[in-house]
């Protein structure tokens, strides 16, 4: 992989952990179903310093993964309520 690419990913995982920060200093319960992260993960970036958020941002190739609303909530039973109005909105225009 060129270095072009390395940067990129980089660049990516760093806004998308100051984008879990934000999300996760208003909403925990949002942040685990926007990121597919867990909660104690949420909890710990919530107060990490940029640097620190930065640092761990280097560390990998790619922190981040799309992950769909629709399984945890049929599997676990258990979606933050944004989460299930949304389910139960396209349920009933479907319906």
């Amino acid at each position: 992989m060129t270095n072009k690419f390395a940067e990129d990913f980089r660049d990516l995982n760093r806004h998308m952990l100051l984008l879990l920060q934000r999300v996760a200093q208003e909403d925990l319960g949002e942040a685990t179903a926007r990121f597919g992260v867990t909660r104690a993960f949420a909890e710990d970036i919530r107060d990490v310093s940029i640097s620190k958020l930065q640092e761990m941002a280097s560390e990998s190739l790619c922190l981040f993964q799309p992950r769909p609303m629709m399984p945890d909530a049929l599997e676990k039973g258990e979606a933050p309520s944004k989460q299930l109005a949304l389910l139960r909105s396209v349920s009933v225009r479907q319906g």
